[in-house]
């Protein structure tokens, strides 16, 4: 599987970590959900698409995602509280 699109479909609960083990995924389209808690780290690390916005994501941005090289397009904007960590 290289696409999963969950998008608006009132999904709950947290981000699992083990999501970071679909290495083959390139596109991870979670927006517009009712997700919470924090981004697992190592999440950055899927190829190309990542799209967490519209959902209730709260506490930092790992440092990873500083260092990312296969992640071409990241959106955790809008109704999204997230913080970068310093």
């Amino acid at each position: 599987m290289t696409i999963l699109d969950l998008s608006c479909n009132a999904i709950e609960g947290v981000l699992l970590y083990s999501l970071e083990q679909l290495q083959l995924l390139q596109k991870l389209d979670l927006h517009s959900n009712m997700l919470s808690g924090n981004i697992p780290p190592d999440i950055g690390k899927l190829k190309v698409w990542l799209d967490l916005s519209h959902n209730f994501i709260v506490g930092p941005i790992s440092e990873t995602f500083s260092s990312l090289e296969l992640l071409e397009y990241l959106l955790i904007g809008r109704d999204t509280p997230v913080h970068r960590e310093a």
